[in-house]
C-alpha cells in the first residue's frame, strides 16, 4: 500500500475527530508529497489531539465541540451508573 493511501485510509477515517478545513488542507499538502517524515514533521491529527487535551484540561467545552464530531460515541466500561455508551460531546 502506498504511503499516501495508508495515511488517507488510516488517519482520515476517524469518526471521533472532526478535521477542520485548515487541518484538512494541511493533510492534503502533506500526503501529496512523495514522502512524509514522521520524525520531523507534525501531522495535523496530532495537533487536533493536543488541542483536545488542552481544551479538556481547561474545561473549555466550546473548544472541545469544535474538535470532536457532534455524534461521537463514548464507551465507559463497567457496571456502575456511568458505564455504557454515551453519544455526543
Amino acid at each position: 500500500m502506498k504511503r499516501r493511501n495508508f495515511l488517507h485510509t488510516t488517519l482520515l477515517t476517524s469518526g471521533a475527530i472532526a478535521i477542520s478545513a485548515s487541518a484538512s488542507s494541511e493533510l492534503k499538502e502533506i500526503t501529496s508529497r512523495p514522502t512524509f517524515n514522521f520524525m520531523t514533521e507534525s501531522h495535523p491529527n496530532l495537533k487536533l489531539i493536543n488541542d483536545f487535551f488542552k481544551a479538556y484540561a481547561a474545561n473549555d467545552l466550546d473548544a472541545i465541540k469544535n474538535i470532536l464530531s457532534e455524534d461521537i460515541k463514548w464507551h465507559i466500561p463497567g457496571s456502575h451508573p456511568l458505564s455504557g455508551t454515551k453519544i455526543g460531546v
